[in-house]
């Protein structure tokens, strides 16, 4: 999920918004409505508002929509650290309907080739940093994903085209937000846990009851 060390800790949410059940990232449009110039994501030296956090993620999710025929419940898979490519790579995913896998950097062939493999996703986005040797694995274990880089001038300058306001959603609370894979106990054969934006929603309101 999105890490609280990441995103500020001073995003206000209306318990009774989120009670009516919407999407997961309509939560976050709406608080980009609220509070569009405040300050959303600080990871390192990087500060990004409410607002250039959801442009960029609409852009993204735009072209993700219109290259890979997103579907609900599709899951797309995540391959880089913790950054704001990562949280807008999140949002665009969750904004084009599809469902998140984040793979840690650093992660063993076996197990980055066993969780694609059970989850077959299209895509995995990465950094160019790791693209070369995520490429390269792809094709050495003759799997059917393909491999994008989201942080290079090139992508940049293809996502001009593509308008920065929010998309019309195309699932409910009830298709997958993300599924999340445990490692324990066997690295290299780790467990999936799917969880819908209802359960994602429903974790975050416990976290906030002694708030409301």
């Amino acid at each position: 999920m999105i890490d609280n060390n990441v995103i500020n800790s001073n995003i206000s949410v209306n318990c009774q918004v989120i009670a009516e059940q919407k999407l997961f990232h309509q939560l976050f449009e709406e608080q980009v409505n609220s509070t569009p110039k405040n300050i959303a994501l600080k990871y390192g030296q990087s500060e990004v508002s409410f607002k250039d956090l959801n442009q960029r993620s609409n852009k993204l999710a735009r072209y993700l929509r219109k290259n890979y025929l997103i579907t609900a419940n599709l899951p797309i898979a995540l391959y880089m650290e913790k950054s704001e490519f990562m949280i807008i790579a999140i949002l665009a995913i969750l904004k084009s309907g599809g469902a998140y896998i984040i793979i840690e950097p650093g992660s063993s062939q076996d197990q980055i080739a066993f969780i694609l493999r059970d989850s077959d996703p299209k895509l995995l986005l990465t950094k160019t940093e790791y693209a070369k040797q995520l490429i390269k694995m792809v094709k050495e274990f003759s799997l059917k994903t393909q491999v994008q880089e989201i942080d290079s001038s090139n992508f940049k300058i293809r996502l001009k085209r593509y308008y920065r306001s929010n998309l019309t959603p195309i699932n409910t609370i009830d298709n997958l937000a993300y599924i999340n894979y445990i490692t324990r106990p066997n690295p290299d054969y780790p467990i999936a846990i799917k969880v819908s934006h209802k359960n994602a929603i429903d974790s975050r309101i416990l976290e906030l009851l002694n708030n409301c």
